[in-house]
């Protein structure tokens, strides 16, 4: 291990471990709800080329790569699947991948958010939670 992450909050009970675990079952749950009604409204389709780019390599790649790599540091997993693993080329470069896509999904959350904001917040926030402006 190159650079040792301490637990701060919780210690080393797994508490984070398990709330991290079910935190990715929520997204891929929303993400089941989300990809067909996208795909029944065209919602990939009505945004700008550079937009749609973004959303389809975060929704079609990035998305996948972190339920892909964290299920390969899964000791269980790996027992039944172990090709999850061995494809990455081990559990540590898994957790390296898994840790760079967390990394540019934050950046482009980060970059959604200034967007929206640059745009018109409060407009375009009351849209996306009401469905309309």
């Amino acid at each position: 291990m190159l650079i040792p992450l301490p637990m701060l909050l919780t210690g080393q009970s797994g508490w984070g471990r398990y709330l991290h675990f079910l935190s990715a079952w929520i997204c891929v749950l929303a993400a089941l709800a989300y990809l067909p009604e996208s795909a029944r409204r065209g919602h990939f389709a009505k945004y700008t080329p550079a937009q749609r780019t973004a959303y389809r390599i975060v929704v079609f790649g990035l998305f996948p790569v972190m339920i892909w790599t964290g299920l390969a540091m899964s000791p269980a997993i790996i027992s039944v699947f172990p090709l999850l693993v061995t494809v990455l080329g081990g559990q540590q470069s898994a957790r390296t991948i898994h840790f760079v896509a967390a990394n540019l999904l934050l950046l482009f959350a980060i970059g959604h958010v200034a967007m929206v904001s640059a745009a018109g917040f409060s407009k375009h926030v009351g849209a996306m939670i009401v469905g309309r402006a």
